[in-house]
């Protein structure tokens, strides 16, 4: 009886059944995001990465003022300001630190993907992030991980309807 009740435990511990805001944490995390916002968000991240962090003063555990912790600052600030619902938040920040891997295949996205015009920065285009704010989240050992395959599917229906809408 002993081993059945330590198993049953380890089986729900090892995937959150609720948090804090009463939802699945994993659930949450890698759920699909509205497009648009989640643009929007690419946005906030790019012109945060820019302004520089105040520093504080004081003793104690600040944030380094690198690009990463201002974009992440930027696009928290913006979630909160635009009182987005519990998970929504992790949903954003999750996609956007996972659209790394989708420049790491570069080979996968063509046109997508192009190198900015002072070639000191990479250009997602547009159908592609929206890709990334819809597209399939998988667990690949103990890193999460876009399905590529399916980023690529959505940022081709993405850029029809921006065809047929003549943008």
């Amino acid at each position: 009886m002993k081993n059945r009740n330590k198993r049953k435990f380890a089986r729900q511990s090892q995937i959150p059944a609720k948090t804090v805001f009463g939802t699945n944490a994993m659930a949450a995390m890698y759920a699909p995001v509205d497009p648009d916002r989640f643009l929007a968000m690419t946005q906030v991240f790019n012109e945060g990465a820019l302004v520089p962090i105040k520093p504080r003063p004081g003793k104690g555990w600040h944030l380094t003022d690198i690009p990463i912790n201002r974009a992440m600052m930027a696009v928290c600030g913006a979630c909160k300001e635009a009182n987005l619902p519990d998970g929504e938040f992790e949903a954003i920040v999750t996609r956007l630190m996972l659209t790394a891997h989708i420049v790491q295949a570069r080979h996968m996205f063509g046109h997508y993907i192009r190198s900015s015009a002072d070639g000191l920065s990479t250009e997602l285009g547009g159908p592609l992030l929206k890709a990334a704010a819809v597209a399939k989240i998988e667990l690949h050992g103990e890193h999460d991980r876009f399905d590529l395959a399916d980023v690529l599917l959505h940022a081709q229906r993405f850029e029809s309807i921006e065809e047929a809408a003549g943008k």
